[in-house]
């Protein structure tokens, strides 16, 4: 039988690895960012509930975010090793004080304003980082959808943090029916209005995108563009 920690780490890989299948062109399931986080949440909960020491989830997120960031950005390692290990190292610190201070917060304030918080603290986390000079947005998590771009045709009004917020929510209200349903037992027709709410959340922005997308008339002229890249080494010849 697994032991606590061992669940726990088992839990933030399986995280990590949701994060990388997820993403373009690596894995191309977009799908799973609606569940990447969950593991993660459930590392926190464990912690949470046990009154465990808080630097436990900071080293289980850590874990989970350096497995993102390896498993999506291991090209930078092509142009720079260097750059790659400062990229992979940095970026996954970034991402893990972010949730570590959710964690707090929940700590100090309790759950309700405590999950609430972990929505917020990651949206200013990727709206700093189109901000600052350690600019790195690459992984935003609207930008799981970069090869669907018929499911997020209202990106064009929210922007793309307005994906993140998508993914976020479901991520948090996917853990909250997770939590009600196996782990406190309770039956499907007392989260029915939970249950409701998650389909509308995610059914809705893609009906509306849809239909943005099929009813969009094509305006100017067709145009052939080719993208021509030489196959050379930039920084020697």
């Amino acid at each position: 039988m697994l032991t606590t920690n061992k669940k726990r780490l088992f839990a933030s890989l399986l995280s990590g690895l949701l994060f990388v299948i997820g993403f373009p062109e690596i894995g191309n399931l977009s799908v799973l960012s609606f569940f990447a986080f969950i593991p993660l949440l459930w590392v926190e909960h464990s912690v949470f509930e046990s009154k465990d020491k808080s630097r436990k989830v900071f080293i289980y997120a850590y874990l989970a975010f350096i497995v993102f960031n390896i498993g999506t950005t291991w090209w930078i390692w092509n142009a720079s090793v260097g750059g790659a290990i400062m990229a992979f190292t940095m970026n996954s610190l970034v991402m893990t004080v972010f949730f570590q201070l959710f964690h707090i917060t929940k700590k100090i304030t309790g759950k309700k304003i405590g999950m609430i918080s972990f929505v917020l603290y990651w949206i200013a986390f990727e709206y700093i980082h189109y901000q600052w000079e350690l600019s790195h947005p690459w992984l935003t998590l609207g930008n799981f959808f970069a090869n669907n771009p018929y499911l997020i045709q209202w990106y064009s009004i929210t922007g793309v943090l307005g994906g993140s917020l998508w993914v976020l929510s479901l991520n948090l209200l996917g853990f909250s029916l997770i939590k009600k349903l196996i782990f406190n037992k309770e039956s499907l027709v007392l989260n029915k209005k939970r249950i409701i709410i998650y389909a509308s959340i995610l059914i809705v922005p893609i009906i509306g995108s849809l239909i943005m997308y099929y009813n969009s008339p094509d305006i100017g002229t067709p145009t052939q563009v080719v993208v021509t890249q030489p196959n050379v080494d930039p920084y020697n010849e």
